[in-house]
């Protein structure tokens, strides 16, 4: 099969047009001529052109064709975004989000491996979810939060399923919608600052791996039977230990997928309620590291009011992965966010590995890996919701 044969003279071509045309015209001024699906489509096609022409190990082809297209929702029950998943013949190829939530199209995320974990696991809901359900629409609420609204409760409170856990829960949809407009606004906020700053690197996407990375059969909640609720932590350490085992001679810490598993499990205790704290995932994956013969030298923890870009970018450019608590939407409370992740100092939400970071024209990215899906996931640094206002959240163990 042919790999990256797209006519590169015509593909610079129509991206210099398109850059030329954008910094003239910002792609803003087309929401007064084009639908926000239109609008999805046409930024679609043009980051699938850069990233053919410019992204390390793109799979993309001229012959890879849109397999499904999902439409995302906002808890309003706006369009807010949409998910293009590909294909090369029949096998699946990876997809590209389009985020719409401020009804301007602009990258989300995007992967050369899998089908959208979500939108994939939308087309097979069991059948208990399909009868209850209100609509056919997947709710995005941001990171990794993908909700199908089933029967509404009183006091506000509604009955979800949500699609990446598989899993019937509750919301207070009051509390999720002020919380949702809030990321949105510092969404916008941010993709505003990165328009002004990123201007100087002109039509060169960069992307930084750390050290040695090319590519690992990553674990996800798949590979790694029998199913084990709230084990993304566990899943975050393993491919980060892989990561040293392959790329940096750490050979000790990893010899298969289950084992390394099964081995970090008895350092990182985890609940079927909870997950992993915070705390726990920190110490106990320094106590393994140290176990199997390497006690780290490069370590820290990060909190949420610390996270920015620039810090990201200083500990990946110093060679270390990063395992980053995502905000994903639990069972009701008054924040709309799982209980007590500040009191009790939880990691929260969604464990993903930061691998890396990317330019990519106005979009800052980091690459991660996230267990849902077996090849990396470039997501962008302002759609990602981080957990709490001020725990610490994310840490790094490495040399």
């Amino acid at each position: 099969m042919k790999k990256n044969c797209w006519n590169k003279r015509k593909l610079v071509s129509i991206a210099l047009v398109f850059s030329i045309l954008t910094a003239l015209f910002p792609m803003q001024v087309n929401a007064e001529t084009l639908s926000l699906k239109e609008q999805a489509q046409q930024t679609a096609q043009y980051y699938q052109e850069i990233i053919m022409r410019d992204v390390p190990g793109c799979t993309w082809t001229e012959d890879t064709e849109v397999s499904h297209v999902t439409s995302l929702y906002d808890p309003y029950g706006e369009l807010n975004g949409i998910v293009y998943e590909y294909q090369n013949g029949q096998t699946p190829a990876g997809f590209l989000q389009i985020d719409l939530s401020s009804e301007t199209a602009a990258l989300d995320s995007y992967s050369f491996g899998d089908e959208h974990p979500a939108a994939k696991k939308m087309r097979s809901l069991p059948s208990a979810v399909s009868r209850n359900r209100t609509s056919d629409k997947l709710v995005y609420l941001g990171g990794y939060s993908y909700y199908v609204l089933e029967q509404a409760t009183t006091n506000g409170v509604s009955e979800v399923y949500d699609v990446l856990n598989e899993q019937s829960t509750t919301l207070n949809l009051s509390s999720v919608k002020q919380s949702y407009t809030t990321y949105v606004a510092a969404k916008n906020q941010s993709q505003a600052v990165q328009t002004n700053t990123v201007s100087p690197m002109g039509l060169n996407t960069v992307t930084k791996l750390v050290q040695g990375y090319t590519s690992m059969f990553l674990g996800t909640y798949g590979n790694l039977d029998p199913w084990e609720e709230n084990k993304c932590t566990i899943i975050s350490a393993v491919n980060t230990a892989m990561y040293w085992s392959k790329f940096r001679g750490k050979t000790n810490l990893y010899s298969t997928m289950p084992g390394t598993f099964n081995a970090i499990k008895q350092y990182i205790p985890i609940t079927s309620a909870d997950g992993a704290t915070y705390n726990d995932a920190y110490n106990g994956f320094r106590n393994y590291v140290s176990a199997k013969g390497y006690p780290s030298t490069r370590y820290g923890k990060i909190t949420s009011a610390n996270w920015t870009w620039s810090k990201m970018k200083s500990i990946i450019d110093s060679n270390v992965p990063i395992t980053m608590a995502t905000v994903h939407y639990g069972e009701d409370d008054s924040s709309g966010f799982f209980p007590d992740i500040e009191k009790d100092d939880k990691v929260g939400g969604h464990a993903v590995t930061v691998f890396g970071y990317q330019y990519i024209e106005v979009a800052n990215t980091i690459i991660i890996a996230d267990a849902y899906s077996t090849s990396l996931v470039y997501k962008t640094f302002s759609s990602i919701k981080v957990s709490g206002e001020s725990s610490a959240f994310s840490y790094y163990v490495g040399w």
